[in-house]
C-alpha cells in the first residue's frame, strides 16, 4: 500500500556545432589574404556552443486513504542566455588607398524565461464517483529579466593622415529598462464526476468497475498578470486571464483478458478570457501612445493511454 510518493528530476544536455563557410575556407587555403581583399571575397565562420538548460523538478505526494491526497511540487527557473559576438576584420579601399578596418559587436539577451514555481494542491475523493482538486501555485515572476538585447559595438578605422574620411561616432551601449514584474499566485480548481457507466462489472486493480465509464470534468483558473502598468517607455503588453475548461473521458475497463487494466481516451477544451486592460502613457508625446489590450484564446486536445 503506497501512502507516500516522492519524485526528483533534472535534465542536462550539452552540444557543440561548428560550420565554417566552405567556399571561403577553400579561398582562404588557396590564396593569400591580400589577394582575397582585392577580389572582394567575404570570409565567415559560425562557431556555436549549444548548452541545454538544466533545472530541477521535485515533488512529494501524501495519500490519505479513503479521503484523497495532498501534494507539493517545485519547478526550477529556466531561461536561455543568448550571446552573439561578431568581428569584422577587413580592408577598405578608398581612392587607391587600403585602410584597415576592425568592427566588433557584442549582443546579449535572454529568451524563453519560465519562472520557478511552487505548487501546493489537495485532491478530495471521499465520495464514490466524485473528485475535487484544488491547488495554488506561486510563480516567481519578479526574477524576470528584460528580453531587450544589450548591445555594445566599436569601430576601429585608421586612415592615413590627410585622407578625407570622416568616421561615425560609436553607438552608445544599449541598457534595458528593468521590467519590474511582480510575483503571482495562481489558484486552480477542478471537478470530475464519474457516474455514467455501462456493461458488466469486472474487477480492475482491486475495485469493481463497469466495462464502460464516461467521466465528465470541468475546471477554472485565474492568472493575474505579473506585468506592471506600462506608463513609461516600455511596452510589454499583457492582461489577466480567466480560464474555463471542460473535458470528458471514455474508459474501457478490462476490455479483454490480455489487458487486466483499462484503456483511457480523454479530451479537453479550454476557453481563456483576457479582460480589457487600458494603458495610459505618462508622456502625451509618447511614440507608441495609449492603447488597450484584450482577447480570447481557445485550446483543445486529447490523450490516449493504457493502464496495465
Amino acid at each position: 500500500r503506497q501512502l507516500l510518493r516522492l519524485g526528483l528530476h533534472q535534465r542536462r544536455r550539452r552540444g557543440h556545432v561548428h560550420f565554417p563557410d566552405a567556399a571561403a575556407r577553400r579561398q582562404r587555403n588557396d590564396a593569400p589574404r591580400h589577394e582575397l581583399a582585392h577580389e572582394g571575397a567575404l570570409e565567415h565562420e559560425v562557431d556555436a556552443d549549444l548548452t541545454a538548460v538544466r533545472f530541477p523538478h521535485a515533488g512529494v505526494r501524501f495519500i490519505w486513504e479513503g479521503w484523497g491526497a495532498l501534494g507539493v511540487t517545485y519547478r526550477g527557473q529556466s531561461n536561455l542566455d543568448l550571446q552573439l559576438d561578431a568581428l569584422l576584420d577587413g580592408v577598405v579601399e578608398f581612392a587607391g588607398i587600403e585602410i584597415p578596418l576592425l568592427y566588433e559587436l557584442e549582443a546579449k539577451t535572454i529568451a524563453a524565461f519560465t519562472p520557478q514555481q511552487l505548487a501546493m494542491g489537495v485532491s478530495f475523493s471521499h465520495f464514490e464517483g466524485f473528485t475535487a482538486n484544488l491547488d495554488v501555485t506561486w510563480m516567481n515572476w519578479s526574477a524576470y529579466k528584460s528580453p531587450t538585447a544589450q548591445i555594445a559595438a566599436s569601430l576601429d578605422l585608421d586612415p592615413p593622415p590627410g585622407t578625407p574620411v570622416e568616421l561615425p561616432e560609436e553607438p552608445a551601449p544599449t541598457i534595458p529598462v528593468p521590467p519590474n514584474f511582480r510575483d503571482t499566485w495562481v489558484p486552480r480548481v477542478g471537478f470530475e464526476v464519474r457516474k455514467i457507466g455501462a456493461g458488466a462489472v469486472r474487477e480492475v486493480h482491486g475495485k469493481d468497475r463497469p466495462l464502460f465509464e464516461l467521466p465528465l470534468r470541468t475546471g477554472y483558473a485565474y492568472e493575474r498578470s505579473p506585468v506592471p502598468d506600462q506608463t513609461g517607455v516600455t511596452n510589454l503588453i499583457d492582461t489577466d486571464r480567466h480560464v474555463i475548461s471542460l473535458g470528458f473521458g471514455a474508459i474501457l475497463n478490462r476490455p479483454f483478458d490480455e489487458l487486466p487494466g483499462s484503456l483511457h481516451f480523454d479530451a479537453h477544451a479550454a476557453l481563456s478570457l483576457l479582460p480589457e486592460r487600458v494603458t495610459l502613457k505618462d508622456n502625451p508625446a509618447d511614440f507608441v501612445g495609449d492603447y488597450r489590450a484584450d482577447g480570447m484564446m481557445v485550446a483543445g486536445g486529447g490523450t490516449l493511454r493504457v493502464v496495465f
